[in-house]
């Protein structure tokens, strides 16, 4: 175990109030780095331990892979690199305590291959000390077996990583989808073009991949590129890769198989077990693609959808599933988008509402994409069909291949399309009274005479059963949409959105 995976399964036992990669803000990233470890890399850390009263992170500690950082009440904050910490002792006020955590009098020594000590003691408020000591020990042991201490990036998504791993990544969601009736079909097709965009594959890998699914009957064996991609990356890119590398694997099962259970599937078990990843943490990640899936329907309850979604972020620290994976995966809107949504408990209903219509606006825009990735894929295999049908017959069993891809592009595009046009309506749904009150619209109908106007509305709402309000239609056409809320503007009636 190198140094880095030793530090974040062993600080979690100092107490909850540990902090660690990647779910650590930004905000407490940057207080910890002005008040605790000047000149470190936000990226770089590991851990953060808050032992200030108000959560300012004026006094604590902080871990990466090289280096432990710590500041107590008064004086300047210390640096001490790991490869340089010979051992520590925890000196403990009263022997007679049933607990270790911190009280005023106790203190941790660190004593350094030179013989120089530093004392922890403030910098421990809230935390385990007895911990502490056994972490620091444990470093210090690995450091004497050989193990180098060095730091790697940990708030990374996969669509950071470099495209020779993306590739791998992208090849591995391939052969799942293959796997399972020999073929990828159009639905299969259009979810993974929609996983390429969301990891920003460059051109020319896109290009790589799309040869791939031409000729997935030769694909590359899937444990060699489970092995490449595990093997290859950096401690800290692994850990985000290998839960988002599960929860895509599990987004496509419930895409082409909601009715059988992933503990039935062989592919997901193996990859399970290869990967590390406990059964609690899979079905966890199966409710966050139903939350993902629940968010852009047009009768999504945003605070419902609020409250649900911070049980799950409670749910995955005590996982340990980092944040960034749930959020994502089986998605096509970022982090950020979906950050902003649900952060704080308490949000006006004008911020979530217009949160939720940039969110829709991102799956259109990424599903667009998707479209436009599609029909490139459909003007290649076209030509080569063209090239294949001029050489003659001998290349028949050729043109039947390209035929079916050509078909299954085309659904797939189709598919994506109307996928695009059903958020925008959505959107245009969430963007117009739910309901209308008719003594005022009867008032706004005489004051500017707007009969015309009045009509138009109508058309598009229908008497509710003995509340005295209207409600609107469903199904209408985006097109007609637009018109009504054109006409509503027209006239500036404003009231409760659709969908809450």
């Amino acid at each position: 175990m190198g140094i880095e995976e030793f530090i974040k399964n062993s600080v979690r036992h100092l107490g909850f109030r540990v902090l660690i990669a990647p779910d650590i803000s930004t905000k407490k990233l940057n207080n910890c780095i002005n008040y605790i470890a000047h000149g470190a890399d936000a990226e770089y850390i590991l851990a953060v331990g808050d032992a200030s009263v108000f959560g300012k992170t004026h006094t604590g500690f902080v871990f990466t892979g090289e280096f432990l950082y710590f500041s107590n009440d008064s004086g300047k904050p210390v640096e001490l690199a790991l490869n340089d910490i010979a051992k520590a002792k925890y000196h403990k006020k009263k022997v007679c305590r049933d607990d270790n955590f911190f009280e005023v009098g106790d203190r941790i020594e660190i004593i350094m291959k030179d013989n120089a000590v530093y004392v922890m003691d403030a910098s421990m408020i809230g935390f385990d000390c007895a911990e502490m000591e056994k972490l620091i020990n444990g470093i210090a042991e690995l450091t004497r077996k050989g193990e180098v201490p060095r730091a790697t990036r940990q708030n990374i998504s996969v669509a950071e990583l470099d495209d020779k791993y993306k590739i791998l990544y992208m090849k591995i969601l391939c052969n799942y989808a293959y796997l399972g009736d020999s073929f990828v079909d159009s639905n299969e097709y259009s979810a993974i073009q929609n996983i390429v965009i969301r990891i920003e594959l460059s051109p020319d890998y896109r290009t790589e991949l799309r040869a791939y699914l031409e000729d997935i009957e030769n694909k590359e064996k899937t444990g060699d590129l489970v092995y490449k991609l595990c093997n290859s990356l950096e401690y800290g890119s692994y850990d985000i890769m290998r839960y988002s590398l599960m929860q895509d694997v599990l987004y496509l099962h419930k895409l082409t198989k909601p009715e059988i259970s992933w503990t039935e599937d062989g592919f997901i078990g193996s990859l399970l077990n290869y990967m590390h990843i406990r059964p609690a943490q899979l079905e966890l990640m199966e409710y966050a693609i139903e939350l993902n899936r629940e968010m852009v329907m047009d009768d999504a309850n945003i605070i419902e959808l609020q409250a649900k979604s911070q049980d799950m972020v409670k749910s995955a620290l005590k996982l340990r599933i980092p944040l960034m994976t749930l959020y994502c995966s089986g998605s096509v809107y970022s982090v950020d988008t979906y950050r902003k949504i649900f952060n704080g408990n308490e949000k006006a209903r004008i911020s979530i509402d217009k949160q939720r219509e940039l969110m829709l606006q991102t799956v259109i825009k990424n599903t667009q994409e998707t479209v436009n990735q599609l029909v490139s894929d459909m003007n290649s295999i076209s030509e080569q069909l063209v090239s294949e049908i001029q050489k003659g017959m001998q290349a028949s069993a050729k043109i039947e291949k390209l035929s079916a891809l050509l078909v299954r592009l085309s659904k797939g595009a189709q598919a994506s399309v109307a996928k695009s046009e059903n958020t925008e309506q959505h959107i245009l749904y969430d963007s117009l009274p739910s309901s209308l009150d008719m003594v005022k619209l009867e008032r706004i109908r005489r004051e500017q005479k707007c009969e015309l106007e009045y009509q138009t509305i109508m058309k598009y709402y229908e008497r509710a059963q003995g509340d005295g309000y209207t409600r609107i239609k469903a199904n209408i056409s985006n097109h007609e949409l637009l018109r009504l809320a054109d006409t509503l503007a027209v006239i500036n009636y404003k009231g409760a959105k659709h969908g809450f």
